[in-house]
């Protein structure tokens, strides 16, 4: 956008008003005209024709001892193409303007027109300007003031350097998972434990570092990685985990009931490593399938030797 001028008479209201003390300068509204004028410091507001929007919804902020930020805006479904703009006080003087002969803004029906203006002020106190009564701002933001702020690349959020640029969620994850969103795993070698990686909705801690050049690891094998979050929280447990369902919805995926139903080995062979070890399970007509415990109607019990684990015992409980 062209360079706001503050305008000669805008300028004198501002001393006037530091001169005597009282009187401030409210810039009270903004005017957009679809016509270009040749602005300067004699502009007065009788330059400005062919008016297309008087914009009332002014907001304001003193940003230093010389300079204030001026919002405004049109949420109107009226269709215009602005190449004036004037920012107008309560007395109706020409504060600044704005003008190109190739237009400032355009706008539609469905759009709304805001814009915001910076200006340093060479001479006059801007502690005599005051705004209207909107409370919408697009200063800088800082860490104390709502405001605007340009999103930092995957660069500057890796570099961590910059105090006012802010980072969208996907420049975080870059920053968290550097590798990727979805790492392509090469030689074992390029891992240390404790590294990061981001993988179809799971993110997974590195367990171990080394391993010969040519092995390519996902993080599904659990010998070198550790599911830490995951989309699906059930899926964090490992392999074994057991415990009551009294939920009227259905069982997490990934998860069996005991009920005695009977597993391929080959589809289920953590499961089969981890609790049928000894072959305890085993289906005693088929070696390639075990058989879950069937819990239907009974309650979990203690026992004292490895022996008893996962055998059914009489309770010996009176009638």
């Amino acid at each position: 956008m062209e360079n706001v001028i503050v305008t000669a008479a805008g300028l004198q209201a501002l001393i006037n008003a530091e001169q005597t003390g009282t009187d401030t300068v409210k810039l009270s509204k903004v005017i957009y005209s679809s016509t270009a004028i040749t602005a300067s410091t004699s502009s007065v507001l009788s330059d400005i024709t062919d008016i297309v929007a008087t914009l009332t919804s002014v907001s304001g902020t003193i940003t230093s001892d010389h300079s204030i930020h001026i919002s405004a805006g049109d949420a109107s479904e009226n269709s215009y193409t602005v190449k004036t703009i004037g920012i107008v006080t309560d007395n109706n003087v020409l504060f600044a303007v704005v003008s190109s002969d190739d237009g400032l803004l355009s706008k539609i029906a469905t759009t709304q027109a805001y814009v915001s203006f910076d200006m340093e002020l060479t001479q006059g106190n801007p502690e005599y300007i005051t705004f209207g009564n909107t409370n919408f701002l697009n200063p800088d933001a800082t860490t104390t003031v709502k405001g605007i702020a340009m999103i930092a690349t995957a660069e500057e959020a890796l570099a961590g350097e910059s105090e006012s640029k802010i980072i969208t969620p996907a420049t975080l994850k870059n920053a968290i998972f550097p590798k990727g969103s979805n790492y392509l795993y090469s030689a074992l070698r390029d891992y240390v434990p404790g590294d990061m990686v981001y993988n179809d909705g799971k993110v997974y801690f590195c367990k171990v570092a080394n391993g010969p050049s040519t092995v390519v690891v996902a993080p599904t094998n659990k010998s070198y990685w550790m599911l830490a979050i995951a989309s699906d929280p059930w899926s964090t447990f490992p392999t074994g985990t057991v415990m009551p369902w009294v939920s009227i919805n259905p069982v997490p995926s990934d998860w069996l009931i005991f009920n005695g139903q009977s597993l391929l080995k080959s589809s289920y062979t953590e499961l089969n490593n981890f609790i049928n070890a000894d072959g305890r399970l085993d289906d005693p007509n088929d070696s390639d399938y075990l058989i879950l415990p069937d819990m239907t109607g009974r309650v979990w019990q203690g026992c004292s030797s490895y022996s008893d684990v996962l055998t059914a015992l009489e309770a010996g409980l009176p009638n």
